[in-house]
């Protein structure tokens, strides 16, 4: 809850109080019953004299719950200075991506444009009238404006005189050809901006407009967003609590941003017209706005065939113009590092063919900036390299291989991966041209047939190249791994404790139905049941090595494998409605309850149950029929039943997480406080027929009280571990990947290590109450210890204590599974693993895109993902008809220098 101060400024707690509520809270709790276990007072007494106690835990959850570093908007007073440190932010993100770009190796090429035609950009008087009916007048002086469109037409720096003089309403686009220069253009206009701004006026801020999706986010909450992830600064960071990104809005709101928007043609065709019509109705009047875009794809909104056309309102559009011959030629031969008569010798069949442009498909080729950029580094040297090892640039004007300007430029983009990764003394690269080509290739072919197309390349979005199981299962055998090592330190400490030696109590049934809990909750129903038999073929195995003899009778019935499938399948059920119902979120009214018969889960449960023969088998035939038979019509009418509701959407994909959140979620606790007992019960049936058979009372009085109590428990610390969630992030507005994976590793680890504190107090807690009841945590056991364990000369209160340790750490099971199930980085980790495995790309894979964006100019980054540098690079790297699953490296011409894609 936020508290509100003078003028209306927002307050917002702080989390550090939370911290102080809980300390306190747990300190006198823990007092509490270290006086009552002291002097012998009654339960009932020490349970009345902590109920205040809830009252601190309440105001624990709310500082936690309503922390934030920022104010909210109200509380933004000095607009004018937020606006300065913003500024200074953008110009050092965009000096650093220019030498990045090497767009200044040798030097920057400069482009020049002219005004489009009237059908594309609109009548030109009306832009004057737009500009004089705004309210506080035109941006800029009338006396500027020239008399006609023609007047646009510009070279190099003065785009940003023509932004800011000679366009009434200072709204532009920009279009060109691909690879004409029009993202530079727009760099370099956003410097000059910089450059001219008066203390407190408006940022100009590039950003892409490939992520946004205006049938999905209104334009002002994407940008928004945008703003709030590229500029920590701001406050951002936490896109889905409230005021976290209010620094961003405010300075929208208050006019302070010129946004200029860049790959307008890279949003889904179907939505441009719809993203213009947007804009139109989001932009307020005087708003300042530049776009950038191909030109066919803006010409197909603004002169449609078959539709209205759509345009952006009150904006003039310019076209840039193909680089003239004089240009190509000096940057040809002074790219070079020296310059010297072989240099230009080398070029000279070059040279000769930009004189007759018209027949000439090289000339063509070479007059935009990307190609020119690309043949200057595939054909020039670095320092330190001889000229002899480079092919001749030449080859390029074989008309019988490259008749055509498309074959040139094919024949170029195939020497821009090995340029960029051609040895460079200065700057060793650890990854060789093979290696980048083959990740490259297999890259652009994963976005190929990622959503039917798509441009970001994501870290997190890899996992859909694995086979669709073996994250699954590889969760599940982690799972159970992790639970029968809880489970066997466990039982060590019960012997030390009881002297019994029957470790199977411990490590065989529950612990398998823990790994089952926990991998439901992760995944589904199947890892679950991987889990279940990962933890009793790790208990059968290891109760093999112990006594190799077992066999027969001698041989527990929890540790044949098969017993597994009916274990993991009854606590996955469970852990898979808390999880189904934890992804989902939680209406302020519950939907209409809908129910359908699942018949895939009934034949699941009725096959595990009917698995249970082979556990019970060495009982006789009879019995071992009668235990299968009644679990087989339990687990099967209980899959069934509750299958609908465990099952998760085919599109639930764990995105990057930042910080925890509490989320609580009555439903989530209901489930597991039902759910816990009944498959408690359901579990019994395993062990309640034989003992009806044997006539073993003990088990037909104790056991169901036993069960149900230890599950309800259970299911309760499950459903309050479930409402321990984690933040997804922005991934569109996100600072960088690599911040983004150690972000989501984080949150990975707190989460594992809060879930586990709620579950392993869950698991202790019917040990603990029977401690403080009885003074014996192991009521009903006999209690013979071995007089030689360390544990043995420990007071009865520390012996308890650490056996109720030792129960606590099955708790790490289902705080993995929740951390698996809510972060990126475990499916990552797999994926990483598989593909490198498989030779598809390097294992250090976030360090191999750094380099490529850092070091390389392959990549560009957008956000928290990795985009091509260009798409005429990513369409060469993955054609039509190629496979992401037997992408190889091709052998491409000559290589040199990393700086290769200009534009």
């Amino acid at each position: 809850m936020a508290i509100r101060g003078p003028g209306g400024a927002v307050v917002v707690g702080r989390r550090r109080d939370g911290w102080m509520y809980l300390t306190l809270t747990v300190t006198g709790l823990a007092g509490a019953v270290w006086v009552s276990w002291r002097f012998g007072l009654p339960v009932a007494g020490t349970v009345t004299a902590s109920l205040p106690s809830v009252g601190g835990m309440y105001l624990s959850w709310a500082a936690f719950r309503n922390s934030s570093p920022t104010l909210h908007p109200a509380g933004i007073r000095d607009l004018a200075a937020a606006a300065d440190r913003l500024a200074i932010e953008v110009r050092g993100q965009w000096m650093a991506e220019l030498t990045a770009r090497r767009v200044t190796v040798p030097y920057a090429l400069a482009v020049s444009w002219r005004a489009a035609p009237p059908a594309v950009s609109g009548p030109w008087q009306l832009l004057g009238r737009t500009a004089r009916g705004w309210p506080g007048g035109p941006p800029g002086s009338p006396e500027d404006w020239p008399r006609e469109p023609t007047g646009l037409a510009g070279r190099d720096g003065e785009i940003t005189d023509v932004f800011l003089r000679r366009v009434p309403t200072r709204r532009l686009v920009v279009l060109g050809e691909p690879g004409s220069g029009k993202t530079v253009l727009l760099i370099r206009l956003l410097l000059g901006l910089l450059e001219t701004r008066e203390p407190g006026g408006p940022v100009p801020v590039l950003v892409p407009l490939a992520s946004w999706d205006p049938a999905r986010s209104p334009f002002d909450a994407w940008l928004v967003r945008q703003l709030a992830g590229d500029y920590p600064m701001l406050g951002a960071g936490e896109a889905a609590s409230e005021g976290q990104d209010a620094g961003a809005r405010a300075l929208i709101e208050a006019g302070m941003i010129v946004p200029l928007l860049d790959g307008f043609d890279e949003m889904p065709p179907q939505t441009w017209a719809l993203g213009l019509d947007e804009l139109n109705a989001t932009l307020p009047p005087g708003q300042a706005v530049v776009l950038a875009s191909r030109r066919d794809a803006y010409v197909a909104t603004a002169r449609p065939v078959d539709r209205l056309p759509v345009r952006l309102a009150a904006a003039p559009a310019v076209e840039l113009c193909p680089l003239d011959q004089r240009t190509i030629g000096e940057y040809l031969v002074q790219g070079a590092d020296c310059s010297d008569g072989a240099v230009e010798a080398r070029w000279r069949p070059v040279l000769e063919q930009l004189d007759c442009p018209a027949r000439s498909p090289l000339a063509a080729s070479l007059s935009t900036p990307l190609m020119l950029s690309l043949a200057s580094a595939v054909y020039n040297a670095r320092p330190g390299e001889a000229l002899t090892a480079l092919p001749e640039p030449a080859e390029l004007c074989d008309r019988a291989r490259l008749p055509r300007r498309q074959d040139v430029e094919r024949h170029l983009l195939a020497a821009a991966v090995p340029a960029a990764y051609r040895p460079r003394p200065r700057r060793p690269c650890q990854w060789d041209n093979n290696t980048a080509t083959r990740t490259f290739r297999f890259l652009a072919a994963h976005l190929r047939h990622l959503d039917g197309g798509s441009t970001d390349l994501a870290w997190w979005r890899l996992r859909s190249t694995l086979p669709p199981r073996l994250v699954s299962h590889s969760t599940g055998v982690a799972l159970g791994l992790v639970s029968w090592a809880a489970a066997l330190l466990a039982a060590y400490v019960r012997t030390s404790l009881t002297g019994d030696t029957h470790l199977w109590w411990v490590t065989g049934a529950p612990a398998a139905l823990i790994a089952g809990m926990a991998a439901g909750l992760a995944c589904d129903i199947g890892a679950a049941m991987t889990a279940g038999v990962t933890t009793t073929t790790a208990s059968a195995v290891a109760f093999w090595l112990v006594d190799p003899t077992a066999a027969g009778p001698r041989f527990p019935s929890d540790y044949v494998p098969l017993g597994g499938l009916a274990l993991g399948f009854a606590g996955g059920l469970v852990g898979s409605v808390v999880g189904a119902h934890r992804d989902r979120p939680y209406p302020s009214r519950p939907p209409a309850p809908s129910w359908t018969w699942d018949r895939g889960m009934c034949l699941r449960g009725l096959a595990a149950g009917l698995a249970l023969w082979f556990p019970f088998s060495w009982l006789g035939a009879v019995t071992a029929w009668c235990v299968a038979l009644v679990n087989a019509t339990v687990y099967a009418t209980a899959g069934g039943l509750l299958g609908s509701a465990a099952r998760r959407p085919d599109t639930h994909r764990p995105a990057p997480a930042t910080r925890l959140r509490w989320s609580f979620d009555p439903r989530t606790i209901a489930i597991g406080l039902t759910a816990g007992p009944a498959f408690g019960l359901a579990l019994l049936l395993m062990d309640y027929p034989a003992a009806l058979l044997a006539g073993d009372r003990q088990t037909l009085v104790d056991g169901p009280i036993r069960y149900v109590l230890h599950c309800a428990l259970d299911g309760l610390g499950l459903g309050l571990a479930a409402a321990v969630r984690a933040r997804p992030a922005d991934a569109a507005g996100a600072a960088a990947p690599g911040l983004l994976l150690r972000q989501d590793r984080t949150a990975f680890r707190h989460l594992a290590m809060l879930t586990a504190l709620f579950a392993g107090l869950a698991l202790a807690a019917p040990s603990a109450l029977t401690f403080l009841v009885t003074g014996d945590p192991l009521a009903g056991f006999p209690v013979e210890p071995d007089s030689t364990h360390p544990l043995a000369p420990l007071p009865q209160a520390a012996r308890s204590a650490t056996y109720c340790l030792a129960l606590a750490t099955g708790g790490l099971a289902v705080g993995l599974a929740a951390a698996m199930g809510r972060t990126a980085c475990w499916p990552y980790a797999l994926t990483r693993g598989y593909l490198a495995v498989r030779h598809r790309i390097p294992f250090r894979l976030t360090e191999f895109l750094t380099d490529a964006h850092e070091h390389r100019a392959v990549l560009r980054r957008v956000g928290a993902v990795y985009q091509f540098r260009h798409l005429e690079l990513q369409h060469h790297l993955a054609p039509p008809g190629d496979s992401a699953r037997d992408a190889q490296p091709t052998r491409c011409p000559g290589t040199t220098r990393s700086g290769i894609l200009q534009g």
